[in-house]
């Protein structure tokens, strides 16, 4: 079992710079790029950490928080270490058209 933060690199998908999902949400999500982009509707995965997040990556989003644009508020939020959703690759901080995607997504 895979345990939060620590997916194996063999396991993960680079489907944009810097950003890595595991392989089946790789897979969905680069077909709902291209679906929009064949309609004219442009979708991205926010930088830098908007797809995976391993423990390293999470723990210094609490540390660092503007360098990985997120305010004061925000952090708040942000999951304790070794519990985000973005732990496991298969959640993506979607930028560009927002209403497509949320129409378009699963």
């Amino acid at each position: 079992m895979t345990l939060n933060g620590q997916v194996p690199a063999a396991d993960l998908v680079t489907v944009q710079s810097g950003i890595q999902l595991s392989r089946p949400t790789a897979n969905a999500w680069m077909a709902m790029v291209q679906a929009g982009s064949r309609t004219g509707h442009r979708i991205g995965v926010a930088a830098p950490a908007g797809g995976y997040r391993s423990l390293a990556v999470q723990a210094d989003m609490k540390a660092r928080p503007w360098l990985y644009n997120l305010s004061k508020q925000s952090t708040k939020k942000l999951a304790k270490v070794g519990a985000s959703t973005h732990g496991y690759g298969t959640r993506v901080d979607v930028v560009g058209d927002l209403a497509w995607a949320i129409a378009n997504g699963p």
